[in-house]
């Protein structure tokens, strides 16, 4: 009030200014606090979007149980189901508390955000598009309206409102290629969304451009670089294609976490060799050689089994 008096400034004005920056872009500029923040965020998400009402009312009634992470307690005080909770703890956190900084921030503190969410609910996976980095993008309707009245002398308006809605209707297109895209991968891969690397299945860009009805090129263009956010953890996009291996049904990055496992479990003075896990990758119907084993180890930075060996036996006689 003492800033609008020393301005000579009504204050329900200045009230009108910040509203109307809190329901711009980005929403959630000028909020006087975290949860005024994120409603307007929240708000602001086009159609209909899963979640959100109960988002709503953890923001209204739960904030300080959301920053600690008590998502059971939640569920008590609103009287929701875990699930139901979950899901929409995911949809907050992919909100910007920081609307301003959304485009700086990320690279600046080395961290990503995705670019796609992925839960599971209701049986089945949900697959949807971030928001906060895929912004919803309109020509302001009264320009257009301005623009048809206008005369002849608005020939470069008019020329520039085409483009913009080129822009909007090209941005439209590749969010829409994106949020498909995703959809197949997460169809593709939900073994390994469920099961861990071991359960990775073959995937080509091929495939999943077929299943689209794009072209490879457009496939790898619209995955480079980008990230989805699943239960398992934040994966580039391009971690969900594997090449299969040959003569076999399974994909490489498969066997590579096989090699990975049993050599975690295998006796600490008895490390396998390359030939006996080749075996007992065999047994479980995956037949590969001995070399590939050797590659598979190397790239996990892994020792031979004799140099695991020595290794054991020092720590063996210290015990």
């Amino acid at each position: 009030m003492r800033a609008c008096a020393r301005f000579d400034m009504d204050p329900a004005r200045i009230e009108a200014v910040r509203r109307h920056l809190l329901h711009g872009e980005p929403a959630g500029l000028a909020a006087r606090d975290l949860r005024e923040c994120l409603a307007a965020q929240l708000a602001a998400l086009p159609g209909r979007v899963p979640g959100r009402p109960l988002a709503a009312r953890i923001l209204e009634q739960c904030l300080e149980l959301l920053a600690a992470h008590d998502h059971a307690a939640i569920a008590r005080r609103l009287d929701a189901e875990p699930a139901d909770v979950e899901e929409a703890v995911r949809l907050l956190l992919s909100l910007q508390p920081r609307p301003a900084h959304a485009e700086a921030e990320p690279a600046e503190a080395g961290y990503v955000v995705p670019d796609v969410v992925v839960w599971h609910a209701d049986g089945q996976w949900r697959v949807a598009l971030n928001p906060a980095t895929a912004p919803r993008l309109t020509v302001n309707s009264s320009y257009e309206r301005a623009l048809a009245q206008a005369g002849e002398g608005a020939g470069r308006m008019r020329e520039l409102l085409q483009e913009a809605r080129w822009l909007t209707r090209g941005l439209s297109m590749r969010y829409d290629t994106l949020l498909r895209t995703a959809r197949v991968l997460v169809e593709r891969q939900a073994a390994f969304l469920e099961r861990g690397e071991e359960a990775m299945a073959p995937l080509t860009l091929r495939e999943v451009a077929e299943a689209i009805g794009m072209h490879e090129s457009t496939v790898s263009r619209i995955t480079s670089g980008k990230y989805m956010q699943t239960p398992r953890g934040t994966f580039e996009l391009k971690h969900f294609f594997a090449v299969r291996l040959e003569g076999a049904s399974v994909s490489g990055a498969a066997v590579r976490a096989m090699v990975r496992r049993l050599i975690e479990t295998e006796p600490p003075g008895r490390p396998l060799s390359d030939d006996a896990i080749a075996a007992l990758l065999a047994r479980q119907g995956v037949n590969i050689a001995r070399r590939t084993v050797a590659k598979y180890r190397e790239q996990l930075n892994i020792a031979p089994a004799r140099e695991r060996r020595r290794a054991a036996a020092p720590q063996a006689q210290a015990g």
